[in-house]
């Protein structure tokens, strides 16, 4: 859909919610042409065009028909605008020309233009001064109050004319309608009721003069009529927003309008929502409906739509100044490169269609002014745009999908879903669609499926069928996600719905200082030691977990002549962490050096920066990097030897590490720290693994020496044991490796010596009990 079509918006996808088109982004009408972004000004100009030609209006109303927040007050203002300026320009009114572009039926409205004839009489002229009367009904409540104002309007214009006979008319009529409108049972004489004093003898003594009255309703009327083609002026009754009206006040208006209204030299201009007039007439007068309106309305018309075209540059102007602060930032910088087609991917086929008026704009905006700033630059901005507009418009669905979490990020859908079975994918798909799109017409269902597709990715294999395995037949781009803070990340979601991170997500505050201070490795090895400090009091999980995953999608910012001095700050805090996290460190070693290298240096130049940040730092971290590399230099089971572009380190580079490490690991084990390394077995497996095939006898030499010492014997049988204990590995596996490093019977021999050596009921004697169960269930060898 191209956002910028040239097309009205339909009347019947207008939201029926109350407030009017608006001046940047407040709550009140427009007043100027230069405010109007939508394009009333010709319609209004014509409007005022008409009512300035009509050189006979008696009674004549006028409609401006349209939904709430369509736009008729601002309308009415323009209306407004243009009769003053025509008042105010003292032209002739045959002189005026209507608008360019103002349809024709428009334009019939007012008479056809005559020859002027010169006349003394000016009754009839449209010469006479034009008097604007405001009648702001919906400041008035009961239909008391609003007859009294209705009558104030027309003394207040009686007054500034100087007809004290008609004056008194106006005065005379209205207490009469007054009287018809609250008998003797009703409001007027609960006023006035016996047994309240002085207030009751008035109020008796006002009946008293209404029904002593000598003049009939027809004979005051006649009087205010006259008084008025004699007099200088015209008037023109603004009557806006009817329909904030109670049923019974709107009748009233209608009714007076319809009654006492058609008096020369006045005009009415209505504003109202037609359907819910014709209700409300139908409800009083179910025989009469339309026709009712019909009576008392002369000339009706709908208020012209603004082009779609208008509507959404309106809309996408204001966005941009909504996000002009953000667009500082260099994430913003980043997002406007990589995601101009996510942003009108989302605009065309998820905010586009929430907006039907221009006051869908003014809700949305205010919604987003409020939002906006407590997860601005911390949240993907077009899927935060798009899900706040769902929210404004589409409520229902917004909480549904707040309330499913999980079939939105995919964590429901996987290959252990009964669902993924064949012969339920249809079972499947339907329940999701019951979840999603059950309150949505058929024919709306499919925008709705696209829109939350754009924005969940994942609910395409849902509703394409398509399997999300291990495997799947797409590009699954999580990191991408999860660098664009999306909705459709776990670790997003939920700020989008709750306006804050969860407490697991990083905030771009904390990267930004980490990338713009990556140079310093101080600064970098300190923010690593903080996250690492804090993880004892922290109730939501790793704080230094948290730092390095938040940081991980972003690490390609990093600038690459700071790569050294951030991964020598990143290994250094390594051997000072807790122990607990040491692991945590190596998980997002190799992420965090591949994104941060690969694709964005050739081989020897990262060679040179992986080498010189790790070679001096503790032997588990140069293992776990240098037995990384030797893999992909020496495949094993036929497995093809790497591209060049996947190494971190050159061949040079890993041979060197290589040497670094067998260095450090005959160092510990001459002087038997490597027994207290809590990596025992992953130290030893580096070590069979890097040794030339004339040296393999080495390692096995020294661990079946220390089998003669009964605390070697414990520690093995402890290192030994745990892996299998927590099924990390099949038994076989397992097996294999302990003939790698020991002759298993000499081991057996010794687990049985040691045992019963040991006291009964200990966690020495519990470990090394549980190590032989374990041999035995391998059975001789």
């Amino acid at each position: 859909m191209n956002p910028l079509n040239d097309k009205p918006i339909d009347p019947e996808g207008q939201d029926q919610s109350r407030g009017e088109p608006m001046n940047s982004f407040n709550d009140k009408p427009i007043k100027q042409p230069g405010e109007d972004r939508f394009g009333f000004s010709p319609f209004a100009e014509a409007i005022a065009q008409s009512i300035i030609k009509n050189k006979n209006p008696e009674g004549t109303v006028i409609a401006i028909n349209g939904p709430w927040g369509s736009g008729k007050s601002s309308v009415i203002n323009l209306v407004k605008h243009y009769l003053k300026e025509k008042i105010k320009s003292n032209q002739s009114p045959d002189s005026f020309e209507f608008p360019r572009r103002v349809p024709n039926w428009l334009k019939s409205l007012a008479p056809e233009r005559r020859s002027r004839q010169p006349s003394s009489d000016m009754s009839n002229s449209s010469n006479v001064p034009l008097e604007i009367l405001d009648f702001k009904c919906w400041w008035f409540r009961g239909e008391e109050a609003l007859m009294i104002e209705f009558f104030h309007q027309l003394y207040r214009a009686l007054d500034k004319s100087g007809v004290e006979v008609a004056k008194k008319a106006v005065s005379r009529l209205g207490s009469i309608m007054l009287r018809n409108l609250a008998p003797l049972t009703g409001a007027t004489t609960n006023r006035f009721a016996p047994g309240t004093g002085e207030m009751a003898s008035t109020g008796m003594n006002f009946l008293s003069k209404i029904i002593q009255e000598e003049e009939t309703v027809e004979m005051l009327y006649d009087k205010i009529s006259q008084a008025l083609l004699n007099s200088n002026k015209r008037y023109l009754m603004i009557i806006d927003d009817i329909d904030r009206l109670s049923p019974d006040e709107a009748l009233l208006i209608f009714r007076l309008v319809k009654s006492v209204g058609r008096l020369t030299k006045i005009t009415y201009l209505l504003a109202y929502d037609r359907k819910l007039a014709e209700k409300i007439v139908s409800g009083r007068y179910p025989s009469e409906g339309p026709h009712y309106l019909e009576k008392v309305v002369q000339a009706s018309f709908d208020i012209p739509y603004p082009l779609r075209s208008d509507l959404l540059k309106a809309f996408v102007e204001s966005i941009k100044e909504l996000w002009k602060e953000s667009q500082e930032s260099e994430y913003w910088k980043e997002y406007e490169m990589t995601e101009y087609r996510h942003f009108w991917n989302l605009f065309d086929d998820v905010v586009a269609p929430q907006i039907q008026s221009p006051r869908d704009i003014i809700r949305i905006m205010n919604a987003l002014k409020v939002s906006w700033p407590a997860v601005a630059g911390e949240v993907e901005p077009t899927d935060f745009l798009a899900l706040e507009a769902l929210r404004v418009k589409q409520p229902r669905l917004h909480a549904i999908l707040k309330a499913n979490k999980q079939k939105l990020i995919g964590i429901d859908i996987g290959v252990n879903d009964i669902d993924y079975v064949d012969k339920d994918r249809k079972l499947r798909t339907s329940r999701y669609e019951g979840i999603f799109l059950g309150e949505f017409q058929s024919g709306k269902r499919e925008e709705i499926k696209k829109a939350l597709t754009l924005l969940f990715p994942r609910l395409g294999s849902v509703w394409d069928n398509r399997e999300n395995d291990s495997q799947p037949p797409f590009f699954d781009p999580q990191e991408n996600w999860e660098r664009q803070r999306r909705a459709c990340s776990a670790k997003y979601f939920d700020a989008y719905f709750r306006f804050s991170l969860s407490p697991e997500a990083l905030s771009m505050t904390e990267i930004r200082s980490i990338i713009e201070n990556s140079g310093d490795k101080s600064y970098v090895k300190q923010a690593i030691l903080e996250a690492d400090s804090t993880d004892k009091d922290n109730e939501n999980g790793s704080n230094l977990e948290r730092l390095l995953d938040g940081l991980k999608p972003h690490i390609k910012t990093i600038p690459t002549q700071n790569a050294p001095a951030f991964l020598s700050g990143l290994f250094s805090a390594y051997d000072d962490v807790n122990v607990v996290n040491i692991d945590k460190i190596k998980t997002y070693t190799l992420p965090l050096l591949e994104n941060l290298l690969l694709n964005r240096t050739i081989l020897d130049e990262r060679s040179v920066i992986v080498y010189s940040a790790v070679k001096d730092k503790s032997l588990e971290l140069i293992a776990f990097l240098t037995r990384y590399e030797y893999k992909k230099y020496h495949p094993q089971h036929n497995e093809s030897p790497k591209h060049e572009n996947e190494h971190l380190v050159t061949e040079s580079h890993m041979e060197w590490l290589r040497q670094i490490v067998l260095n450090k690991i005959r160092a510990v084990a001459k002087d038997d720290s490597l027994l207290e390394n809590r990596e025992l077995l992953f130290i030893l497996a580096t070590w069979e693994q890097l040794l030339d095939e004339s040296q393999n006898n080495e390692i096995k030499s020294w661990c079946v020496n220390k089998l003669n010492e009964d605390n070697a014997v414990y520690i093995f049988a402890k290192a030994l044991s745990e892996p299998l204990m927590a099924r990390e590995h099949p038994r076989f596996l397992v097996l294999d490796t302990w003939k790698t490093f020991f002759n298993i019977e000499k081991l057996r021999q010794r687990v049985d010596e040691v045992l019963l050596a040991s006291e009964p009921g200990n966690e020495r004697y519990e470990i090394l009990n549980r190590f032989k169960t374990l041999l035995n269930e391998y059975g001789p060898t």
